[in-house]
């Protein structure tokens, strides 16, 4: 739960939005990659899993889960800071009104 109240509160979710991504599984890791403008993105997900052959514990990356049967993975606008997402809308929007 902790890992889904940060995202929602770094990355801008709304309500709805932080309803629909399903929490992290046991040992699951949320990884946050750090971009070139200083902000954060929401990368990926790492699972344990038991190598068959090994007997081994190791981490496979998976998907983040988002949706009434976590059947969905999560959207990308999700994934970066709500400023950033407008940030480059507002960008396209004055690229078009250039040309």
């Amino acid at each position: 739960l902790f890992i889904r109240l940060l995202c929602m509160r770094y990355m801008g979710w709304t309500v709805a939005q932080f309803e629909q991504v399903w929490n992290p599984s046991n040992c699951e890791i949320w990884r946050l990659d750090k971009q070139p403008d200083g902000r954060y993105y929401l990368a990926t997900a790492y699972s344990a899993h038991e190598d068959p052959e090994t007997g081994k514990m190791e981490m496979v990356e998976s998907p983040l889960h988002f949706g009434p049967d976590r059947g969905y993975d999560i959207p990308y606008s999700m994934r970066r800071p709500r400023s950033a997402v407008y940030a480059e809308q507002l960008a396209d929007e004055q690229s078009a009104s250039l040309s």
